[in-house]
């Protein structure tokens, strides 16, 4: 026979899955009334019959002995299966703890209000299909219509509580999603979006995807925190295949990162003053403290034949690296839009077809670059081909329609339209998988002044 603990269990769970509105106390207190009852009471007492549970998860199954017998009147309410009156074994059933019970019911009861001063009942007419009838408060009943005064109306769920009253006038729809209001999708200070009558934006969850996205991302952009310092870089272990260096914190804190092994080749987009070049400065720093990468940002910005020198050399390494890519260093190459502002046509014909082949090729040989630009109009200083070969991008600054179409896509739709005012706040856009998902962050600060070119 079971330990006293142990039948108080099996009977508790016995009870609970035969009375889904037993709690777990309301069952052990039952259990164990029943346990140290008289054998009088029950005449054969159920517990001598229980089996040992022993996977702790199935229902317990009551042998066909006499308790069986006796309860065979009442398998309406214990269930045959509980009765073990069924031959054939039955599957295993989903587990449904109690504690899923509860947060549902919480979940039920967050959404109830008390029933206002005016409110009509109504109820279905039986047998005639869409018809209802009025009835006295005094009357009514769990199930029953109420409407209140604006046109609203919610289920009456009992004991002077309905669910919240839906009002059709207060939801947009995608259609009517205007980006130039202020977004009321959680519960805060704007109150509840599902009353809030305010001139505001209030998307369902059935909307289309990016409403739901952008005004995610409004949110996350405003929960942004100040700018902070930069960390020091640390190298994980295999600082070849999985350096990630820091770019600033997430809107929950978190450091956000870039690794150029796994996030490809990036590109740094946004207006003047928007912290590109210090950024970017950062990273090359991270990157030589590792003593596993190499980097370089270009200078010379004055001098094209000095530039076009410098990218010649890194273009001649893509034939050394291929014979043997690991025997050689993983390098980042930053570099600036600016720095061929002054360059003629012959000179930025060769520019564009060297850095087209270090952004096709580089990757797989270890060449990582970064790339910071002020405009995507613009071929001569930014081909529109180096866009499609960069597969993440950082923008610095709220894009104009067409940039972000460029960068985006159809999911373009997701930038929120809000929340990129403040210093240092950016959005990182990931692009390798096919899916634009950008992610809000905001850069750190430097701790050393940037020198320029």
């Amino acid at each position: 026979m079971a330990s006293a603990t142990n039948r108080t269990e099996m009977l508790a769970k016995a009870l609970m899955r035969a009375r889904l509105d037993f709690t777990l106390h309301n069952a052990r207190v039952f259990a164990r009334a029943v346990i140290d009852a008289p054998e009088s009471v029950f005449g054969a007492k159920p517990l001598r019959f229980l089996p040992n549970d022993t996977d702790g998860d199935g229902p317990v199954r009551f042998v066909l002995d006499e308790f069986t017998q006796a309860a065979i009147p009442h398998r309406d309410v214990f269930g045959a299966e509980t009765l073990g009156t069924v031959p054939q074994p039955a599957p295993r059933p989903l587990p449904d703890p109690l504690g899923d019970w509860a947060t549902r019911q919480r979940e039920f009861n967050r959404h109830c209000i008390p029933v206002p001063a005016g409110a009509a009942f109504f109820r279905n007419v039986e047998d005639v299909s869409g018809s209802l009838a009025p009835v006295s408060p005094a009357e009514a009943k769990p199930g029953d219509i109420v409407t209140v005064l604006g046109g609203g109306h919610g289920l009456y769920v009992g004991n002077g509580q309905m669910q919240a009253p839906s009002i059709a006038t207060t939801k947009s729809t995608a259609a009517e999603y205007d980006p130039s209001k202020p977004n009321h999708f959680f519960v805060d200070a704007l109150g509840d979006p599902d009353t809030c009558r305010g001139n505001h934006n209030h998307p369902e969850q059935t909307n289309e995807t990016h409403i739901s996205i952008a005004v995610q991302l409004e949110r996350e952009m405003k929960l942004l925190s100040p700018p902070s310092p930069h960390p020091l870089p640390t190298a994980p272990p295999s600082a070849r295949e999985r350096a990630a260096f820091p770019l600033g914190v997430g809107a929950t804190g978190e450091p956000v990162t870039y690794s150029p092994a796994a996030d490809g080749h990036l590109l740094v987009f946004g207006g003047a003053g928007r912290g590109k070049s210090m950024l970017v400065r950062g990273l090359v720093r991270d990157a030589l403290a590792t003593n596993w990468w190499g980097a370089r940002h270009l200078n010379s910005r004055k001098d094209p034949d000095a530039v076009l020198d410098q990218i010649r050399g890194i273009h001649a390494e893509i034939e050394i690296r291929r014979a043997n890519p690991k025997l050689h260093k993983p390098e980042l190459l930053a570099l600036d839009d600016a720095l061929w502002a002054y360059f003629d046509a012959a000179q930025r014909e060769e520019l564009h077809t060297l850095v087209t082949e270090l952004l096709s090729i580089g990757r797989e040989l270890g060449l990582h670059l970064v790339l910071i630009t002020l405009t995507l109009d613009n071929d001569e200083r930014f081909p529109s081909r180096w866009l499609d070969l960069c597969s993440t991008v950082l923008l610095t600054s709220k894009p104009t329609h067409d940039d972000a179409v460029k960068v985006m896509g159809d999911d373009a739709a997701q930038l929120p339209p809000s929340g990129w005012d403040g210093s240092g706040k950016m959005l990182l856009v990931r692009r390798l998988t096919g899916v634009s998902r950008p992610q809000p962050l905001c850069a750190y600060t430097q701790a050393d002044k940037y020198q320029g070119y």
